[in-house]
């Protein structure tokens, strides 16, 4: 990434909230070899909240928060209140990357409920 440093913005575009992450300096699109790039990685959680509580108080609640992450190899651990994640930190074919991938929230492993069969594409 040279001597760009990574910026994550979150913000509302129309009345959408969007996040955003840019490893690169913005620009032309180029070229990026996988074999050459180092161990990285972005996390992103999300929380929905019912209007009785306020932006302020969501964050201070986040901000309260025990976080840790582990690298062991070319893997990670991350444990953030009682949410814990976990996969690679380096690339790999995506099929890798799907077997290395770990949630939990309160030690047990998140539901991932199936909304249709029917495929997209």
């Amino acid at each position: 990434m040279g001597a760009f440093e990574p910026k994550v913005k979150a913000g509302r575009e129309g009345g959408l909230f969007t996040v955003s992450l840019d490893w690169f300096v913005p620009g032309e699109p180029r070229k990026i070899r996988w074999a050459e790039a180092g161990p990285a990685y972005a996390i992103f959680t999300m929380a929905m909240s019912g209007g009785e509580q306020s932006m302020e108080e969501l964050l201070r609640r986040f901000d309260a928060r025990a976080y840790s992450a582990k690298v062991d190899g070319p893997a990670i651990q991350v444990k953030w209140g009682n949410l814990a994640l976990g996969g690679r930190i380096v690339p790999a074919p995506l099929a890798e990357q799907d077997r290395a991938f770990g949630d939990e929230i309160d030690g047990k492993a998140v539901p991932a409920p199936r909304l249709s069969d029917v495929k997209l594409g």
